[in-house]
């Protein structure tokens, strides 16, 4: 029976990015004549086809890698994760700095070296995560497209070079081919961005692969700014204007997720600028570079709504670095963006030129916890719709995760514990019936849920170490808990989060009733408080006393006797000195 656990009234009911930075444009070549456009896209349809420059000048420059290289990595099979057992168990060793240790800040008891293990455990090397046939191709692709980067990174270097030469003595015929083979790369770069963004929308990548793949999209749209800036260049060759503008652009080479910030608190990520020159560009001074909020608001009631806001810039490399910029005011749920700036003084030029960023991802700022599901429900319907009413449920997939991994305070390509196949599985059928393309109703009401959990992970006592490692198993259903608890001891017990209180655990346990052996425990929010952990609530109740851990890694359960796994995280008791002589009961 259940001594000691109070159970009327308290038993568990029922229970019923992508956006990107502007940096391309694909426009820009409509001033060259129709006839040359029609040759160029003749060229570039034709398969092996290549538009090396003809001007023994600059005969020397590296021919395109062809177009038709990328169109083979389309994938063939494009309808989502396989549901194949074994697929997609758990990412890596889990952060040793999330392992096993109390937080409480009474002081933490020592933990056992020796675990009291109830079942034999055999000694085997970690396997490596096991990924889908559809993420395998997915991440061909993107390390094909990676290795076309690199190879357009030198392109882009020898066209600047060639660039120069035709500046200080210009060809006619010279600029014409190049324009024709920066059109041609640029072209190949666009037809790059659409292959590595259908993958975003067709497949459920692992988190490598999935942050590969931002950083990527990032770095091909600066490939692309530099070629609008080359083409600018050529353009003042061919009609000269006075003054001259200058040929820069400031860009942010890693855009970081949008992100829920507490007023007055430190952005989590820095930011990293780079000065972008045409190749002719001779910059004299550079002056220190600036962060400006931009929002709807005009007027805050600070004087100093962003402090930290001023960085050097290394005037060698052009890269400049924001480690620690601060936010002072409210944002009051609407989303905010950074914009940077800078003035640069050209050679022979006397004038002096300001240059200013595109805006960073978006921001919200808070003053209470309280308010972060809601905002940052926000900031991730926004990247995945971008305005559109439906999308592959895989595209969500890709960018709930994304923002998941951010909340816990993971890596991003090496996380302690990642979402594997069957929990993408479970989330996909409790929300969206599996179907293939969600709404945004759907989505909206699935982060009701999902963004509670995230929450009590990011900011409850001990959650997140209990999670990463296992000892909270977390998505599961009544049914599957009460399939591996059927033929368990009394007393084992599973920690899941509750279906029907979004951000609340049910504790699924083996009771010694014949007629109903599994039964389910809602913990309440008076169960546990600001002194009292979760550990420590389990602790008190001798219903449970074999918890039952996943291992992240290969999805296997092994039994532990709860103290020796949760010791680490119960509140050291202070010791009562009787003063009258009597011992203390």
């Amino acid at each position: 029976m259940d001594e000691g656990l109070d159970l009327g009234g308290e038993m568990e009911e029922q229970e019923d990015l992508s956006q990107g930075g502007e940096l391309g444009n694909t426009e820009f070549w409509k001033d060259l004549p129709d006839e040359i456009l029609e040759d160029l896209y003749y060229q570039l349809d034709q398969p092996g086809a290549t538009m090396g420059l003809e001007d023994d000048d600059i005969n020397n420059s590296t021919p395109m890698v062809d177009a038709d290289l990328i169109s083979g990595m389309a994938l063939r099979h494009r309808s989502g994760v396989k549901e194949e057992d074994g697929e997609e168990e758990g990412e890596g060793a889990v952060d040793p700095r999330h392992v096993m240790h109390g937080e409480d800040e009474e002081g933490d008891e020592e933990v056992e070296t020796g675990e009291r293990q109830l079942q034999p455990k055999m000694v085997i090397p970690p396997p490596q995560p096991v990924i889908s046939q559809d993420q395998a191709k997915a991440r061909l692709v993107i390390d094909q497209v990676h290795a076309l980067y690199q190879s357009q990174e030198q392109q882009l270097d020898q066209m600047r070079q060639i660039q120069q030469q035709l500046i200080l003595q210009p060809q006619k015929e010279g600029i014409r081919q190049l324009q024709e083979q920066q059109w041609k790369l640029n072209q190949q770069i666009e037809l790059e961005l659409k292959e590595v963004q259908a993958l975003h929308r067709s497949v459920i990548l692992d988190p490598p692969a999935l942050h590969q793949l931002r950083m990527l999209l990032q770095r091909l749209k600066i490939q692309q700014q530099k070629i609008e800036l080359f083409r600018q260049e050529l353009q003042l060759v061919l009609n000269p204007r006075s003054p001259p503008p200058c040929i820069a652009a400031l860009v942010l080479t890693d855009q970081p997720t949008p992100q829920v910030l507490f007023k007055g608190k430190t952005l989590e990520d820095s930011y990293v600028l780079i000065l972008l020159t045409g190749s002719n560009v001779n910059v004299q001074t550079i002056s220190k570079v600036r962060a400006i909020l931009v929002a709807d608001e005009k007027s805050w009631k600070t004087k100093k709504p962003i402090e930290n806001e001023t960085q050097n810039m290394d005037p060698m490399k052009r890269i400049s670095i924001f480690h620690n910029i601060k936010l002072n005011v409210s944002t009051r749920m609407s989303m905010v963006y950074l914009k940077f700036g800078v003035q640069v003084q050209l050679a022979g030029d006397g004038g002096t030129h300001a240059i200013e960023s595109a805006g960073s991802s978006p921001i919200i700022v808070i003053t209470n916890e309280s308010q972060w599901c809601d905002a940052a429900g926000k900031l991730l319907l926004f990247e995945a719709f971008g305005g559109q009413a439906e999308i592959p449920w895989q595209h969500l997939a890709n960018v709930t995760h994304t923002h998941f991994l951010k909340a816990t305070r993971q890596e991003p390509g090496r996380p302690s514990r990642r979402l594997n196949h069957g929990e993408y599985q479970y989330l996909h059928y409790k929300f969206f019936s599996g179907q293939l393309s969600v709404t945004q109703q759907q989505a909206s009401k699935f982060w009701v849920w999902f963004g509670q959990v995230v929450q009590a992970l990011r900011f409850k006592r001990h959650i997140a170490n209990l999670w990463f490692t296992g000892l909270i198993y977390g998505f599961i259903t009544k049914a599957v808990c009460n399939g591996l608890l059927s033929n368990e001891e009394v007393g084992t017990f599973i920690i899941r989060f509750s279906e029907g209180y979004p951000g609340l655990f049910a504790i699924a346990y083996v009771d010694d009733d014949p007629y109903d052996r599994v039964k389910h425990y809602l913990v309440k929010p008076e169960d546990i408080s600001s002194n009292k952990s979760l550990p420590d609530f389990l602790r008190e109740k001798p219903q449970f006393t074999l918890l039952n851990q996943l291992d992240p890694q290969t999805g296997e359960l092994r039994k532990f006797a709860k103290d020796a796994v949760l010791k680490g995280y119960y509140a050291k008791r202070k010791g009562h000195k009787p003063t009258n002589g009597y011992v203390l009961l």
